[in-house]
């Protein structure tokens, strides 16, 4: 996994392949307007998403050698964090402060707050 913001860094191949999805947490102190999209191709409609709160979650479509970029419409903000075999689920984490992406193999209905 390769980390960067607002860069564009190679991406290397992905050895599984399957199901991924993505999903938008809200921790803004104010709801959030726009659109949270995955590489141009797919996006959450986020109007009105709730501080605390989630979305729905969308499938997205890794594929090696291609950067897996993050962008938040209403900031013109965009993050880039590679998506690789193993990780099937990302939380994408829109505060005050920016965009952020976590990647994970597990599910949050297994996650414990």
């Amino acid at each position: 996994m390769r980390l960067s913001h607002e860069e564009n860094l190679p991406k290397g191949d992905m050895v599984a392949g399957g199901k991924y999805e993505f999903f938008v947490v809200n921790v803004r102190s104010g709801e959030l307007k726009g659109t949270v999209s995955w590489n141009n191709e797919v996006s959450i409609n986020v109007n009105g998403l709730k501080p605390g709160s989630i979305s729905q979650k969308q499938v997205f479509s890794p594929k090696g050698g291609i950067p897996d970029t993050w962008q938040w419409s209403e900031k013109g903000r965009s993050y880039q964090l590679n998506a690789y075999g193993d990780d099937r689920l990302a939380a994408v984490v829109i505060s005050d402060y920016g965009i952020s992406v976590i990647v994970t193999s597990t599910s949050p209905d297994s996650w414990k707050w």
